[in-house]
């Protein structure tokens, strides 16, 4: 997203040959920054990724990265909540 280019689109290439899911989000912040955040709440949506790779038949783990601190499985819950839609 930060280089212009959806996930999906970049995924389309890997086509069967994707053996780890490892989301993070980001919000674009002005002049060219950005900040991590957890699934869901930032600039990507995952959906149609999502839906690629578990269409060609993606099996593999996936793995959210994001700082939660204190909250850390509220925050985990509304990642997941996200992603499962």
């Amino acid at each position: 997203v930060i280089q212009g280019e959806h996930p999906a689109d970049a995924a389309k290439s890997f086509q069967g040959r994707i053996g780890y899911l490892h989301l993070k989000d980001v919000r674009v912040m002005g002049a060219g920054g950005y900040s991590h955040c957890q699934p869901g709440s930032g600039g990507i949506d995952f959906h149609p990724l999502l839906d690629l790779i578990y269409g060609q038949g993606y099996a593999g783990p996936a793995v959210l990265e994001f700082a939660a601190g204190d909250q850390g499985e509220e925050q985990t819950k509304k990642a997941v909540g996200y992603l499962v839609k």
